[in-house]
């Protein structure tokens, strides 16, 4: 009898976390990066600074949303002045900090860790960088066109915390939107 409740308060609670994990739905506020989603080409200029040289480029982006619409996934490829290279990033929303976490990773060992925040029309980065120079702030806004099929992008580092550098510019524009 022990161990026919056992069972019976096991099949209860294992059915209940399933009911829990069937009804959890992602963030509305996961609503406000889906200008981002889609294949985009972007197109710009990188301007000198101490990190690098001047230098046209060349990105292309596939972001999709991942793991049940919790978290968007960027897989992006780029060619430039600092030569070839890809990588990937994850963007979730943290419900306690209200907050927008994005964590980069790039083929050269580069990692970026640092905070989206939207606004309409408007998304802003700001974050760490950590490569093999070391370490500095990034700053970026992407400026979205009212059809969301093109954006305008600027990017600034600050070796000191303080003092911003213009570090690219450049345009951006859909190629195919990705569905969820």
């Amino acid at each position: 009898m022990k161990r026919n409740v056992i069972l019976v308060g096991f099949i209860v609670v294992l059915f209940a976390g399933v009911l829990h994990a069937q009804a959890q739905k992602p963030y509305p506020e996961l609503k406000k990066l889906k200008p981002l989603v889609g294949e985009w080409i972007d197109e710009g200029e990188m301007k000198a600074t101490p990190l690098g040289p001047a230098g046209k480029f060349t990105q292309k982006f596939a972001i999709r949303w991942i793991l049940g619409g919790f978290f968007l996934e960027w897989r992006f490829s780029g060619k430039g002045p600092w030569g070839e290279n890809k990588g990937s990033e994850v963007d979730g929303y943290d419900p306690v900090n209200k907050t927008f976490p994005s964590r980069w990773w790039i083929n050269d060992g580069t990692m970026t860790s640092g905070t989206y925040t939207p606004n309409g029309g408007i998304i802003t980065f700001l974050g760490t960088v950590i490569t093999a120079k070391g370490k500095h702030e990034l700053r970026q806004t992407y400026n979205f066109a009212a059809d969301l099929m093109s954006y305008t992008f600027k990017g600034e580092i600050s070796l000191d915390g303080k003092t911003w550098i213009l570090e690219s510019e450049s345009k951006g524009t859909k190629a195919k939107p990705i569905q969820k």
